[in-house]
């Protein structure tokens, strides 16, 4: 589902765009720009039920809102350059747009400040795959930060780190 995912390499040329979005299952996002320009405008957390979500397609909504709506709501409007890095946080819908050519690298991840929003996702989405059920398993796991941390001094490969979520698991009860 998600292991194979990030990180990610986006090229993309000028005047491409990336709709208004919130990222997947509750998950921060970080970009590191290595060539051209791409602005982003990112919207509070709170703010996305006034950016005229829709669900009909599923759990992660897509937002109807136009670019005039957008004004009426506080917001972070900037260029990233090459060589910056950016933070979305999770839950804060964005929308990207290629100034210029631009290639990048980024990844979703989820630490404490996420995890529980990541597993209350992750639980809707096991619905539909399991998958979700046993990534939110895994995210909810007491002996998570143990896992982690012997995974760090075992030195594995990351296929073997990332190949942890394939062996099934049943999803905790909440």
């Amino acid at each position: 589902l998600y292991r194979e995912a990030w990180p990610s390499l986006f090229i993309g040329p000028r005047g491409s765009r990336c709709a208004l979005h919130v990222d997947t299952f509750g998950s921060h996002f970080w970009m590191a720009l290595f060539e051209g320009r791409k602005r982003w405008i990112i919207f509070a957390p709170e703010d996305a039920g006034s950016l005229d979500p829709s669900f009909l397609h599923g759990h992660d909504a897509i937002f109807e809102a136009d670019e005039a709506e957008y004004d009426k709501l506080d917001r972070y409007d900037f260029e990233l350059r090459e060589g910056e890095v950016l933070f979305v946080p999770c839950g804060a819908p964005h929308v990207v747009s290629n100034l210029e050519d631009t290639v990048a690298i980024s990844a979703n991840y989820v630490s404490a400040s996420n995890r529980n929003a990541s597993i209350a996702e992750l639980r809707v989405a096991s619905m539909c795959s399991n998958e979700a059920g046993c990534l939110a398993a895994l995210l909810a796991s007491p002996t998570l930060e143990t896992s982690i941390a012997h995974a760090a001094e075992a030195h594995l490969r990351w296929d073997q780190f990332k190949g942890e979520c394939s062996r099934p698991t049943q999803v905790p009860a909440t």
